[in-house]
């Protein structure tokens, strides 16, 4: 997706012969306590919230190599830029991995959130018994309330020819409620760079086979739809969206419960990555991956001295942010950062 600050690459890491990894690189700005941006590098986040990561197959060799890389070269830049930060980066991924090889010194690493991972290495049973009971007593409420609908029944979408009209139907569900015209205006569909990007995405995806579609349709409405993509052995649930209007059938719930079902019977595939960790989500009970915003200092010296007093402004902001409210003039300071 295009940035405001300039234009996306991609570092490859080669031997010489052929390449070991990728490291996609954006130019962005970083905010400083709210009050001024200052230009940096960092991984991509056209997309919002959705993790990001670097590429290397497993391959110890390159995962040591990598960040180390990309650092020295960042640092050949002009005009130079003192951090490459690997925003919203979870917990055993690609890039995480690859920053065991990094001197501490070098980076910081501030945990902002977490995603929701449903194991489904098991039977669909053994998942919902972990449920309390007052969930499964509103999921069985949703169902009866679901059966007086007509004509219910839940669909999936992976073949090509189908994928364009369920991906329409996607964006006209997502649009219809809070993150539509009346609501915050975050809809796919709303904007369109991003719009555009979507379905050259989705087109992509869809010709390789990693990319589907789960609906729950009523008649010739589709009440709620899901938007997945495929890694290995990992499904994630990159977008849902429902219609409010059939709020009181828990639709996001049903659907997700479907595709829950759908893949414990899959042995090809072992987990389901919700990528958010909405309140709503921990109702299924689901691991909990941590979510970092990684600092890495880019230079020599001057890069160690910068990852230090970021590190004590983490660790001592908040309790300067305390004494400062207790005062008048400080708390007007405190508010001035905040507002920016």
């Amino acid at each position: 997706l295009p940035s405001e600050f300039g234009p996306f690459n991609c570092l490859a890491l080669s031997d010489g012969t052929r390449i070991r990894a990728i490291c996609p690189v954006a130019p962005q700005a970083l905010d400083v306590f709210r009050a001024f941006k200052s230009p940096v590098w960092g991984l991509p986040r056209g997309l919002g919230d959705m993790p990001r990561d670097v590429i290397c197959p497993a391959d110890p060799e390159a995962e040591a190599a990598l960040l180390p890389c990309v650092a020295a070269h960042l640092r050949t830049v002009r005009p130079q830029r003192g951090w490459f930060i690997l925003g919203r980066v979870l917990e055993g991924s690609v890039a995480w991995r690859c920053l065991r090889a990094v001197n501490p010194r070098r980076y910081y690493a501030d945990r902002d959130a977490a995603a929701h991972m449903i194991d489904c290495d098991r039977p669909f049973a053994a998942l919902t018994s972990r449920l309390s009971r007052k969930f499964r007593a509103n999921m069985r409420l949703a169902h009866n309330r679901l059966a007086k609908l007509p004509n219910v029944r839940f669909v999936r979408t992976v073949d090509a020819a189908c994928a364009g009209a369920a991906f329409d139907r996607f964006l006209e569900v997502e649009a219809s409620g809070w993150k539509g015209e009346a609501g915050d205006r975050t809809a796919v569909a709303l904007k369109p760079k991003q719009l555009a990007f979507y379905r050259a995405w989705v087109a992509a995806l869809v010709s390789s086979g990693r990319c589907e579609f789960n609906e729950l349709r009523s008649g010739d409405t589709c009440v709620a739809s899901t938007f997945c993509i495929h890694v290995e052995e990992e499904c994630a649930v990159v977008k849902i969206g429902y219609d409010e209007r059939f709020a009181q059938v828990a639709p996001g719930h049903l659907v997700l419960e479907q595709i829950f079902r759908q893949y414990c019977e899959d042995p090809s595939t072992k987990r389901i990555n919700l990528v958010s960790a909405f309140a709503w989500n921990a109702r299924w009970e689901p691991q909990v991956v941590g979510s970092y915003n990684v600092y890495l200092g880019v230079g020599g010296l001057a890069a160690r001295a910068r990852v230090g007093l970021l590190r004590m402004s983490f660790r001592y902001w908040p309790v300067m942010k305390r004494l400062l409210q207790r005062f008048s003039a400080g708390g007007r300071i405190v508010r001035r950062l905040a507002r920016g």
